[in-house]
């Protein structure tokens, strides 16, 4: 899998939590989930150059 194949993932994953977070504001794994999410993609992204 190469670095571009892996921040796609990250950034899938992330925008998935983010529409369920969405949907369901109140939840606090929810919300857990998701700011782990983004700051895995923003430091992965930082670490690869890798971007959409």
């Amino acid at each position: 899998m190469t670095n571009q194949q892996i921040f796609e993932t990250l950034a899938d994953n992330e925008e998935k939590l983010f529409y369920a977070l969405c949907q369901n504001k109140e939840n606090e794994m929810l919300k857990d989930a998701y700011k782990s999410a983004k700051q895995s993609l923003e430091e992965f992204a930082l670490a690869t150059g890798c971007h959409n």
